[in-house]
């Protein structure tokens, strides 16, 4: 089947939606992620196995892309742009055609360079596309040319399937019609800001639905009351047309249930790791002291992820070092203000023992975390979704085999204090947080030996093929599209044309 996730990370592509898509492609299915463009990267491309298609808030990628048919789909006017024949006759021409089928090869190959330059493959690929790309733009017109009466008596599109739906904004309108142009099996939304969209070409297209939130949106704490309650109305609306519905532990999943009276949530969490890591497993060891250029005396504690101070207890964090033994070193891996956090070490008076290094891909996480001494999460509880917080880092600690010192909070005391991986200790201030660091590295306690052995021991029923089974059985239960009703199962993904060319 073709599936199609829907999601608006801009800057890269979740390492859950990736992890997700790769799953579901080691059975048989052809994934497409759809994304926030941020002006950067191509219209195409391919993250190890899954395609991803960034799109950005400018229509005119639509209107360009069927000049030629004289449509012009931004300036439809109407409840979300969908009445009118000239939409309906765009859809029955992109159904009958399988133009959806045809392009997508198109638009989301990128060439591939190095050996293809030096075989002269990527020549042939490039005549080839350009062949059938002639080829389909000739097929097109003539087909318009010659079957006008047909496709003005194609069936036109409902309007009572869309009156119960709220307006859209613009970046569920693009989202829309570029699901509708990808013509799916399956839509998989992650996340509220995209479920409308995914609602929608659900109704048109009579395909199964699926909502993937990774926290309880409207309790985000820098809405206002106002965007709160609007949100709470328009996730309460939109759930009841979704066939399947997952989050990421089983907090957000009760909160939602109470709040809306749904249907109980799958539960996927944020795990990763697996064989697929393993070998990362200090694989490159010190490697990181190298760079930071630290003797085996040194001790090294990781964070890694959004380098911010929104609920994260970073200022405090940077601030408790004054506090900390001499012997430990912070490094924080990844994106964001860095420059205020440099600041923040050299005005504590610890700017030798903080290092800020960028950030790396999801998949050499593992690799840079197993080379430290220890992993902290020090979240505070500002909003709900800080408050019952299961972060990448956590499983990202678990699968690098790395003692973890948190905050204590619901789920982290679960998975940390639960299973010995770590130290729990509350962290409200820089005080109480120099106190569990240097409680934690303490040789004395032994806290983080302890927790290395558990972590060996236990460490793998917290990684991502636990995940991915779930995620299968999901699939699995998941009706058929309209179009298959009466086939005894859903056709097998279609022929990559990488496997066409090999």
């Amino acid at each position: 089947m073709r599936i199609v996730m829907l999601t608006d990370d801009g800057k890269s592509v979740d390492r859950r939606i990736l992890l997700e898509a790769e799953s579901l492609i080691d059975e048989g299915h052809e994934v497409i992620v759809v994304a926030r463009q941020d002006g950067k990267a191509p219209a195409g491309d391919r993250l190890g196995r899954v395609k991803v298609m960034w799109i950005d808030l400018d229509l005119g990628y639509l209107e360009g892309a069927f000049d030629d048919l004289g449509f012009d789909l931004a300036g439809q006017e109407g409840s979300a742009g969908l009445s009118g024949p000239r939409f309906a006759k765009l859809r029955a021409l992109m159904v009958k055609l399988g133009i959806a089928r045809m392009t997508n090869e198109l638009d989301l190959e990128q060439e591939r360079r190095g050996a293809e330059l030096k075989s002269g493959l990527h020549r042939f690929r490039s005549k080839f596309r350009l062949r059938l790309k002639e080829f389909k733009l000739r097929y097109i017109k003539q087909f318009w040319a010659g079957t006008a009466e047909k496709l003005a008596q194609a069936p036109t599109l409902d309007p009572e399937l869309l009156a119960d739906l709220p307006e859209v904004n613009l970046w569920e309108r693009a989202l829309f019609y570029r699901t509708l142009y990808l013509d799916p099996d399956v839509i998989h939304v992650h996340d509220l800001p995209q479920l409308l969209a995914g609602v929608y070409a659900k109704r048109v297209l009579g395909v199964p639905l699926i909502y993937d939130a990774h926290e309880v949106y409207p309790q985000i704490s820098t809405l206002t009351d106002a965007e709160t309650r609007f949100l709470h109305s328009k996730e309460q609306l939109l759930l009841k047309y979704c066939d399947a519905t997952i989050t990421v532990n089983p907090y957000c999943s009760r909160l939602m249930e109470y709040c809306y009276d749904c249907k109980p949530f799958d539960i996927i969490m944020n795990a990763t790791g697996g064989d697929a890591l393993a070998g990362f497993r200090g694989g490159f060891k010190g490697r990181l002291r190298r760079k930071l250029r630290l003797g085996q005396g040194a001790k090294i504690l990781m964070y890694q992820g959004w380098i911010a101070d929104v609920g994260r207890g970073l200022t405090e964090l940077v601030s408790a070092f004054a506090a900390v033994r001499p012997e430990v070193h912070l490094v924080m891996m990844g994106y964001g203000d860095v420059d205020k956090f440099h600041r923040l070490a050299r005005e504590a008076g610890v700017a030798r023992r903080v290092h800020i290094l960028p950030p790396v891909p999801w998949d050499e996480l593992v690799s840079w975390s197993s080379e430290a001494d220890a992993g902290i999460i020090p979240y505070q509880p500002v909003d709900f979704n800080h408050r019952v917080c299961s972060p990448n880092k956590l499983f990202e600690f678990i699968a690098a085999r790395l003692p973890i010192i948190c905050n204590d909070l619901p789920f982290l005391r679960q998975v940390v204090e639960g299973e010995g991986f770590g130290l729990v200790h509350s962290m409200s201030n820089a005080a109480e947080i120099a106190q569990a660091i240097n409680r934690a590295f303490d040789p004395q306690d032994q806290v983080l030996q302890k927790a290395r052995e558990a972590l060996e021991r236990r460490g793998s029923a917290w990684e991502w093929p636990v995940e991915a089974a779930k995620l299968k059985e999901i699939y699995a239960r998941l009706p058929l599209p309209e179009r298959y009703r009466g086939l005894s199962e859903p056709p097998k993904a279609m022929i990559d044309l990488d496997q066409l060319l090999a």
